[in-house]
């Protein structure tokens, strides 16, 4: 476990080294023709963070009781957080390029799920990409693409939301598809320049007006976090047929926005709830635990690999 206080330096900058150090280790083993492993590319982005970015890693003795799952809550200085349980995934070139999300039969996505369930946290990818000269040619969404394209750069390591590989996508292949068309920069989420409000979707016309603001408006903090998480799922959303919800579901009164619409659109559960759950008017003690270098409790040892605690 870490042993000294975070912020220092600037969020998006802390961030952007922990890319670089990742895209650099995984260069050296593609240049000598060699696998890079999710577990060890974690290891050094988190080394590589600390002491900005607090972490409690969980030890190796055990493994087989524990999840390979990070749990990653994002705090800010109103005490607000978001927390998300994030799944290593690495993008793997053979005939074609593909990000293996149905693993074990689908086993380990169905546990990713369950798990997220017992936090009451967003379930998510980490995508880890590789260098751009390992993906070229697989995807860019910079306007104007270059050699040394940074837009194409900051997405070696980047978020998806869970849920997205449940929306109808089809194939493994298609799974592969939407998550690199879909997905987010760790980088970005520590961007203030980088802004997705307003959201828009579907359910907006029964939402309750405060949540409604929520979307709508530019945030920042834990709620800033949550929103470019929400509207990832939104911009998927809005590609299906269903209607809105008429009914609301209650969450669990930690949670921000309490009364949220009960639209499974096509991902199978309702969405608002997954994702928006996460948003806290305050983080779990075990949060504080991590912070303060405390002993952290057994329920979450079992459940997880470790503990990322990010102060946004």
């Amino acid at each position: 476990m870490s042993s000294t206080d975070p912020g220092a330096r600037d969020l998006r900058a802390v961030l952007h080294a922990g890319r670089l150090a990742a895209e650099q280790q995984m260069g050296v083993f593609e240049a000598t023709g060699q696998t890079w492993h999710e577990t060890s590319i974690t290891d050094l982005l988190l080394s590589t963070l600390h002491p900005e970015v607090k972490f409690a890693a969980f030890s190796q003795s055990e493994e087989g009781t524990v999840g390979a799952d990070w749990l990653w809550w994002w705090i800010d200085d109103d005490h607000e957080a978001f927390g998300m349980l994030v799944q290593a995934k690495r993008l793997k070139k053979d005939a074609n390029w593909t990000i293996d999300f149905r693993y074990d039969n689908g086993s380990q996505r169905l546990s990713l799920m369950d798990s997220a369930d017992y936090f009451n946290v967003a379930a998510m990818y980490g995508l880890y990409l590789g260098t751009s000269d390992y993906r070229a040619g697989a995807f860019c969404s910079a306007d104007a693409h270059s050699d040394d394209c940074e837009s194409c750069r900051q997405t070696t390591i980047s978020l998806i939301p869970a849920l997205l590989t449940f929306a109808g996508w089809g194939t493994a292949a298609d799974e592969t598809a939407g998550a690199l068309e879909h997905h987010r920069a760790l980088e970005e989420f520590a961007d203030d320049t980088q802004k997705v409000a307003p959201v828009w979707d579907v359910n907006l016309k029964t939402a309750r007006p405060e949540l409604v603001e929520f979307l709508q408006t530019p945030q920042t903090g834990a709620r800033r976090i949550a929103q470019f998480v929400f509207e990832r799922v939104a911009v998927a959303r809005s590609g299906a047929f269903a209607g809105p919800s008429e009914t609301v579901v209650d969450l669990r009164e930690e949670a921000l926005f309490t009364d949220v619409p009960d639209d499974p659109g096509h991902f199978g559960l309702p969405y608002y709830r997954h994702v928006l759950r996460g948003l806290r008017g305050g983080a779990p003690d075990y949060v504080f635990d991590v912070l303060a270098d405390l002993d952290i409790p057994d329920d979450v040892r079992a459940r997880v690999a470790g503990i990322v605690v990010v102060r946004c």
